[in-house]
């Protein structure tokens, strides 16, 4: 059991880095568009296996463009594409970064959250109020 434990820090240490890009990425295109951060929490908390999880919740300003919001979802596609591009022209870092991404690949794409965000933006302003109605009756 010591032996799981030591491999999942392990996989925390090496995802950490990846971890940190990908959110950064969000807060660069939040502050591209002017979208003031207002909270950054780090959560550790366990699931239902057992296994210990790590994310960033990060809060922005309430001013609501649906097209800022989508773009800033996908931000770390953004990321993953630059990195990839850099990394062409650095050949050391692409012999690192092809099996880091084989390894950790979920980091280098939008999240569930992001996803349900993008798929929120995308709906007209009066199916997102009959959804937080619904949301609020069900609670």
């Amino acid at each position: 059991m010591k032996i799981m434990k030591k491999l999942y820090l392990i996989h925390y240490i090496l995802s950490f880095p990846i971890l940190l890009l990908h959110e950064l990425s969000h807060i660069i295109v939040a502050t591209l568009f002017f979208k003031r951060i207002t909270k950054i929490n780090f959560d550790i908390n366990k699931n239902d296996k057992g296994k210990y999880n790590y994310q960033f919740i990060i809060k922005y300003s309430r001013i609501n463009f649906k097209l800022t919001n989508i773009l800033i979802s996908v931000a770390p596609l953004f990321m993953t594409i630059g990195l990839f591009i850099f990394a062409y022209y650095n050949i050391t870092l692409l012999y690192f970064l092809i099996p880091y991404f084989l390894i950790y690949y979920k980091l280098f794409f939008p999240s569930k959250t992001d996803i349900n965000s993008i798929k929120y933006n995308i709906l007209t302003d009066e199916e997102q109020l009959l959804l937080i109605l619904n949301k609020i009756k069900n609670d």
